[in-house]
């Protein structure tokens, strides 16, 4: 869903920065964050290695889903964001964005092809600056960053899903799992012991040793999540996490998602050109030419 004039999305693991940057701290030390301003961790950042967390899914029977849990500080924070590529004539892929999302939502942005959207996934993951305007991630003003800086910005408090996958085929899942922590700081033994939890919170240790190409695409698509979750990254960016797969499967992978938001309180971001995906979120908003058109949030207030 790439636009023509949009960079095409990067590797899912930034280039390796310094071992220490700011925003390791968080809170009180961090540029652009006061004290007790970092987004609340969820629930699987809380428990203790090795604990045991009832895996996802949604077996015939089973209780109910719990409420979902009370929102937290902003993690994502537009002000009249403006994106323009040069050309001749210009290209004004986002003009003057506002939105803000807090901790714990489950946000769709829909729109049909060319809406903007890709450029807005690209902004709000860091992934590009805004031309004018101001757009801070995580409590940070992005356009203030250097690219460095940016990318460790990026492996803190960013997980992307993507409708490809971007799994790595030599590697089993457990280990596709475990490279999204390759450039925290984290060591061996504890990227497997998180990666192993990760896969678990999404129901698939029994193919933990499994390469992509013996996994089915909503497999793959759950390795894909739970490598974005490893971190425990402050949003999770989802590009049209279905796109790839058929509708009984898309549902299982929405289900997945709607349940890590509810048990977790993981802030989740789905760009999606199709509606009937967007109105499973609790949040809706509809882009067209650039802008911002409609929000749900807006609608119920």
């Amino acid at each position: 869903m790439t636009n023509a004039q949009q960079p095409a999305h990067p590797p899912q693991g930034p280039p390796p920065g310094p071992p220490a940057r700011p925003w390791d701290r968080g809170g009180a030390g961090a540029p652009g964050l006061t004290p007790g301003s970092a987004p609340r961790p969820s629930a699987l950042a809380q428990a203790q290695p090795g604990s045991q967390a009832p895996p996802l899914g949604r077996a015939p029977g089973s209780a109910p889903l719990p409420l979902r849990p009370p929102l937290g500080p902003v993690v994502l924070d537009l002000q009249d964001a403006v994106r323009t590529y040069p050309g001749d004539p210009p290209v004004e892929a986002l003009r003057g964005v506002n939105l803000r999302v807090r901790a714990g939502e489950l946000v769709a942005i829909v729109g049909p092809s060319g809406s903007g959207k890709s450029t807005l996934l690209h902004v709000l993951g860091t992934l590009d600056k805004p031309t004018s305007g101001i757009v801070r991630v995580a409590g940070f003003d992005i356009g203030t960053l250097g690219d460095q800086d940016l990318s460790g910005l990026r492996s803190q408090h960013v997980g992307f899903i993507f409708q490809q996958f971007y799994l790595i085929e030599g590697m089993s899942a457990l280990d596709n799992i475990a490279n999204g922590l390759l450039y925290r700081g984290v060591g061996p033994a504890q990227r497997r012991q998180r990666a192993g939890e990760a896969l678990e919170r999404v129901d698939l240790s029994h193919r933990a040793d499994h390469r992509p190409s013996k996994l089915s695409g909503g497999e793959r698509q759950r390795v894909a999540i739970a490598r974005a979750i490893v971190g425990r990254p402050s949003v999770v960016l989802a590009d049209e996490p279905t796109g790839n797969l058929d509708s009984k499967t898309g549902r299982v992978i929405l289900d997945l998602l709607d349940e890590l938001n509810r048990r977790d309180g993981t802030t989740i971001v789905v760009i999606t050109h199709d509606h009937q995906v967007a109105a499973r979120m609790p949040r809706r908003l509809e882009i067209l030419d650039g802008r911002i058109v409609r929000d749900s949030l807006a609608v119920a207030a």
